[in-house]
């Protein structure tokens, strides 16, 4: 009996230092809040180096390729607008000459782009991967414009080494008409003539808002994955690491 006693005693005595016990446990395990600790982990994550997936290099494609056609497109009307206010019709028609547009081949060259432009009906015979891609998405283009869907730019992989972007060609712009618009209305019976003598089909006879073709652009893969790793040095380079610059007064 004194042992059991005794027994009884000590699981009293412990059962009042428990909540003691766990009060100093706690506090003492209980993480301390550092300054700016939300930065910090927001600085490190930037830092951190990622794998690079396949939505990423899509997405870059995407962009890049928008930027190109937007920046061909600008250079191309801008060239239009000021021969065509000069009355040079002829020269006009030189448009399409892409290399007339530094800009545009800077751009291609960054990229490891080659860019091109076709009406409805595919040029060449080409049986390669990538053609025949373009083939097909040219006949997609042509089955959605007679369903009156909406045409949206479109990214495909050949392979590993090559990412093509395609984007339909509408016209929405009245300078492009006065070359592809209707005779006698938007293109004048004297400019008819200045055109060359297979320009009527298919490149003529349109209307504002009508499909007329495709931009396509061919993308080494290796220009996509460079940008892609030139924006994160970008992105690194913006503020030091744990802290921001000091303001200059």
């Amino acid at each position: 009996m004194p042992i059991r006693s005794f027994l009884n005693k000590q699981l009293s005595a412990l059962r009042l230092l428990l909540p003691i016990i766990s009060l100093l446990v706690n506090g003492s395990c209980e993480p301390k809040k550092l300054p700016n600790g939300k930065e910090i982990a927001e600085e490190m994550e930037r830092h951190l180096v990622k794998r690079i997936t396949g939505p990423m290099i899509l997405q870059e494609t995407r962009r890049v390729g928008d930027s190109l056609i937007q920046t061909t497109e600008q250079q191309m009307l801008a060239y239009l607008q000021a021969t065509l206010d000069s009355g040079n019709f002829k020269a006009a028609l030189n448009y399409r000459q892409l290399e007339r547009y530094p800009a545009v081949q800077e751009m291609a060259k960054k990229y490891q782009a080659n860019l091109g432009r076709t009406s409805k009906a595919w040029p060449n015979s080409a049986t390669d991967p990538a053609s025949l891609l373009l083939q097909e998405q040219l006949q997609q283009y042509a089955a959605l414009s007679k369903q009156k869907q909406i045409l949206e730019p479109q990214v495909t992989r050949v392979g590993t080494t090559e990412l093509l972007y395609t984007k339909p060609i509408v016209m929405a712009n009245s300078l492009c008409l006065q070359c592809h618009g209707q005779p006698e209305k938007t293109l004048q019976l004297e400019n008819q003539k200045a055109l060359p003598a297979n320009f009527a089909t298919p490149h003529a006879g349109y209307q504002t808002g009508d499909w007329a073709g495709m931009w396509y652009v061919r993308f080494k893969t290796k220009g996509i994955l460079d940008s892609i790793t030139q924006k994160r040095k970008k992105s690194r380079r913006g503020q030091p690491l744990f802290g921001k610059p000091d303001s200059v007064k």
